[in-house]
């Protein structure tokens, strides 16, 4: 599975197609191509995750567990997809 993370932040306030027009307009992907694509917010404190399963869009939120970190910083993260559904 591909994953993709935009550099740049976006406005959370997008919902699936606005972030869906970030894709195709930031990144220069299909959304529909089933990869999962990874955005951040301004302050670097929450992400979000956006994936085509084929029937529609998946978008995950998440703010826990989450540090800013300064501008220009590494800060390594790593994150678990599971199947939500067996």
């Amino acid at each position: 599975m591909r994953v993709l993370v935009a550099i740049e932040p976006v406005d959370f306030r997008q919902g699936v197609d606005g972030l869906a027009r970030q894709c195709r307009a930031a990144l220069s992907e299909n959304p529909f191509s089933g990869a999962v694509f990874v955005f951040r917010n301004r302050q670097r404190t929450a992400v979000k995750l956006l994936v085509y399963d084929g029937q529609g869009f998946w978008l995950c939120p998440s703010a826990s567990g989450l540090a800013a970190a300064p501008e220009g910083s590494f800060a390594p993260a790593s994150f678990t997809l599971a199947p939500l559904l067996s």
